[in-house]
């Protein structure tokens, strides 16, 4: 008895929410070569970190545009859509590297592969989580989903390092064999989770305008939810572009320094099983903005302090309620999506638009207040600007926000008279 009961504990490990967050696992530990590796070759090439940055910027303004496309062309896509084409262009972007000639064009396709995959897994997340579980588990899905990201991410440059000091190729190959062991894992899922869901039939394709259109109902009711998901994301940036350059400095001063990044990374691992259990006084949205307010003042605190110690301390106190921050407005923005009646893809265009054009401006924005290795201000400049958006999504942001099903059904029922007129 003892023996089936053991069996049976071991059984619900392999949950959906499990299967599938391994598959994340497994791209996102790919993205993190990746995003190492892609410095490194476009440096080797140029030797010019004006260029470097104009080239990898291309990725987040073609997401931008590619998320009007998902509007346009894939309103009403499934995850299983997403995450095959995820796979495949996760397993091209690599591919291009090793095959294609190291020129500009080639950089630029390059790019716009990765932004695919990147995008399609984002949207991949959002459509199965709507799926498989109910929407009282919104939050806790993406802290699972979190935990396994993160630790990807923290892996990534660890493994890419170590397969670079082979050869730049043995990092690509090293990456494409994760890409394949998620597409098994992807295959495996198929076999034992059929589908459950099933929209309504309707045309795929709609005209651009009418994406936009209905894009722009949506974004009416959680404006100020965009602008405090690009704040946010703007302080993501913010490390993963001066914070690298400022962990050189800190090295410089201490070895300890170079943990700059790694504190940063460190809670994004752990603080994800408990997020669940904190919002609940103030709800989703309200933990969110206040833990986004911490975050931005410990950004300014840590900017502020010479010692190494106390700032690597900062820092992880900062990670940490950002992260609460993001997995509370991923989890806010999922359970919007359980409302729109199959047009949930439209809102994850407005959050992922807001998200890229974070990650496109945000670099520039920050190299240009950090020249002359001006690092602090950066940081202060952008925990101001997380603070003052914050404080406009309190005061802005009602309790509950309807979701404007009876305009968007109206708006797709004209389509649906013009064609009926046309028949006739």
């Amino acid at each position: 008895m003892r023996v089936k009961i053991l069996t049976a504990q071991k059984l619900k490990i392999f949950t959906p929410l499990s299967i599938f967050s391994l598959i994340i696992f497994f791209v996102s530990l790919h993205d993190g070569i990746i995003s190492y590796i892609t410095p490194v070759i476009l440096n080797d090439r140029y030797n010019d970190s004006l260029i470097v940055g104009s080239i990898i910027s291309i990725s987040s303004f073609f997401g931008i545009f590619f998320n009007f496309l998902i509007a346009k062309f894939f309103p009403k896509k499934d995850y299983r859509f997403f995450i095959s084409r995820m796979i495949f262009f996760a397993f091209i972007t690599p591919l291009s590297y090793l095959l294609l000639p190291r020129k500009l064009i080639p950089f630029a396709l390059i790019m716009i592969t990765w932004s695919i995959y990147y995008e399609f897994r984002n949207y991949a997340k959002y459509n199965f989580v709507e799926e498989f579980l109910p929407p009282q588990k919104n939050t806790d899905a993406w802290s699972v989903m979190s935990v396994f990201q993160s630790l990807a991410y923290s892996l990534g440059p660890i493994l890419a390092f170590l397969l670079m000091s082979k050869s730049v190729n043995s990092a690509l190959i090293g990456s494409m064999i994760i890409v394949i062991m998620s597409g098994i894992t992807y295959i495996a899922f198929e076999k034992n989770h059929p589908k459950r869901k099933k929209y309504q039939s309707e045309p795929q394709i709609r005209s651009l305008f009418k994406g936009l259109k209905i894009i722009n109902i949506i974004a009416k009711r959680i404006w100020p939810l965009v602008l405090f998901t690009a704040a946010l994301t703007l302080l993501d940036v913010s490390f993963w572009t001066v914070g690298v350059l400022y962990s050189e400095k800190l090295r410089m001063q201490t070895e300890v320094g170079g943990l700059f990044l790694t504190m940063y990374t460190l809670p994004f691992i752990s603080i994800g099983s408990i997020v669940s259990k904190i919002h609940e006084p103030l709800g989703k949205k309200r933990t969110a903005f206040i833990s986004a307010i911490l975050a931005g003042l410990g950004l300014i605190i840590f900017s502020l302090l010479k010692n190494v110690y106390l700032i690597l301390v900062m820092v992880l106190i900062t990670a940490t309620f950002s992260n609460i921050a993001f997995i509370l407005i991923y989890a806010t923005f999922e359970d919007y999506i359980t409302r729109l009646d199959g047009e949930g893809n439209n809102l994850v265009s407005i959050g992922q638009i807001s998200q890229n054009f974070a990650y496109a401006v945000g670099p520039i924005f920050l190299g240009y207040i950090s020249r002359n290795e001006n690092f602090e201000l950066s940081f202060r400049v952008t925990g101001l600007i997380l603070i003052a958006f914050s404080l406009l999504a309190i005061i802005s942001v009602p309790r509950k926000i309807k979701m404007p099903r009876k305009q968007i059904a109206a708006e797709l029922n004209k389509d649906i008279t013009k064609r009926e007129m046309m028949d006739l």
